[in-house]
């Protein structure tokens, strides 16, 4: 075994993972057929790997105001089996302007979001 100088032992940093066990026999598998220790794998791959980056804090504001208004529309959506459907439609009014002006702030909704702006249409024959 390769002697590490001192040096560099003081420069080392300890990294505990939890996983499952299903997860851990999956990254020994990736790391046998790469013939690599384990150490060197995770190193490699958590350095030189393509990050994935998640939603900014400012996307992350929109997408929770867009959540906000599940519940109004959800009310709107259960009271349309019972009441008028052109008073229902005049009360989502609101909720499809906050969406259009989230949406022009947040370009890239999820499909199903993209699907419910685009046939909001209510026919009221």
């Amino acid at each position: 075994m390769k002697k590490i100088p001192d040096i560099e032992k003081a420069d080392r940093r300890w990294v505990y993972v939890h996983m499952t066990r299903k997860d851990y026999d999956r990254i020994h598998r990736k790391v046998a057929q790469a013939g690599m220790k384990i150490g060197e794998f995770l190193r490699d791959r958590a350095i030189n790997c393509p990050m994935k980056t998640r939603h900014t804090p400012e996307e992350m504001e929109i997408i929770h105001k867009l959540g906000a208004l599940y519940p109004g529309i959800h009310q709107l959506a259960e009271r349309s089996k019972t009441e008028d459907i052109r008073i229902i439609a005049e009360e989502f009014k609101p909720f499809f302007e906050q969406i259009d002006l989230l949406h022009k702030q947040l370009p890239d909704l999820p499909i199903a979001l993209r699907f419910f702006q685009k046939n909001r249409t209510i026919d009221h024959s």
